[in-house]
């Protein structure tokens, strides 16, 4: 979950069941199969006002910041730290874009500012051109996460699980203790009554007596 707005929601081109979304400080990547990230980056050092993936390498996504900074991500090689940050403006970037596609491109990046000025900026190739079987290497790398964030969910739910017995546990002794309790106070008003006609009766015979 995001603290707040999220100005960008964007599948992944090379792998369809992953999309990236853009909020608050940080950028999270999710899979269809799960309610929770499989990757969350750690936090920038401004709120983040948008973002988009490369069209050509599978693990490199652009994200944009309220102070003007463009930063990139290669997940692929890292995905604690960032692998470029760029200052584009002096105030807040709007919007980013990266031309090209699966086949080709990469290297020409849009970005747009509060002022709605568009800079134009080349990358370098070695974030624009796919490594040799970045792919599979990157959709390996999903495929841990997905299937570690998964495991998690399933220890999650167990120990929800788990609670919520021993809360239901607890209750019947409780429920069970209390019911002993009423049972002890009823018995002990009866025996005091019966004391109390004996008594009764007791005083009443001495009295007939004398």
């Amino acid at each position: 979950k995001h603290q707040g707005s999220i100005p960008t929601i964007q599948r992944n081109p090379s792998h369809n069941k992953y999309f990236m979304t853009v909020g608050d400080w940080r950028a999270r990547i999710w899979s269809d199969d799960l309610k929770n990230p499989v990757i969350t980056t750690s936090y920038h050092d401004s709120y983040l006002t948008g973002g988009c993936w490369s069209p050509t390498r599978a693990g490199v996504f652009y994200v944009t910041r309220a102070d003007g900074v463009m930063d990139i991500w290669d997940i692929g090689h890292s995905q604690n730290e960032i692998a470029y940050s760029h200052k584009v403006s002096d105030v807040s970037l709007s919007s980013i874009s990266v031309e090209g596609n699966t086949q080709g491109g990469g290297k020409l990046v849009a970005v747009g500012d509060a002022n709605g000025t568009v800079s134009l900026l080349e990358v370098c190739d070695s974030l624009a051109y796919p490594k040799q079987n970045e792919k599979s290497i990157v959709n390996a790398m999903f495929e841990r996460e997905t299937k570690r964030e998964k495991n998690l969910e399933v220890r999650e739910r167990d120990v929800k699980r788990a609670r919520a017995q021993e809360e239901e546990r607890m209750k019947i002794e409780k429920g069970e203790a209390e019911f002993d309790v009423d049972n002890q106070e009823k018995d002990e008003l009866v025996r005091l009554e019966d004391e109390f006609f004996t008594f009764v009766n007791e005083t009443y015979d001495d009295s007939r007596n004398e």
